[in-house]
């Protein structure tokens, strides 16, 4: 349930990450905090410091994105070697082997 209700949000999160929407909220919020607090050194230490947490906390979701974008990708080329005749269907779960085993696939 978690894990549901994460990959949910995550992937919300890294829609709205990747808009143009988001840089605008962003400029918006540095600006109008620089205002409020007069550009002094406190607001760029704080300034600093939130947005290293935006970007820790937006790399979690951008690589949970990523990670299920690639899986997505490999069932549905898995399944296409299936169908092809001819092709190799040891070919299909090759994703899961190391770099050296991939070097030797791909000279065959």
């Amino acid at each position: 349930m978690i894990e549901k209700a994460y990959g949910s949000f995550a992937n919300r999160a890294s829609d709205f990450i990747g808009s143009v929407w988001s840089i605008a909220i962003l400029l918006a919020g540095i600006i109008g905090s620089g205002i409020y607090f007069g550009f002094t050194e406190r607001w760029e230490l704080l300034l600093h410091l939130a947005m290293a947490f935006v970007a820790l906390i937006a790399v979690f979701f951008l690589q949970r994105s990523q990670r299920h974008d690639n899986h997505a990708i490999n069932v549905k080329l898995d399944e296409l070697i299936k169908a092809v005749e001819g092709a190799r269907n040891s070919i299909a779960g090759v994703d899961k082997e190391s770099n050296e085993v991939l070097e030797k696939i791909s000279k065959k």
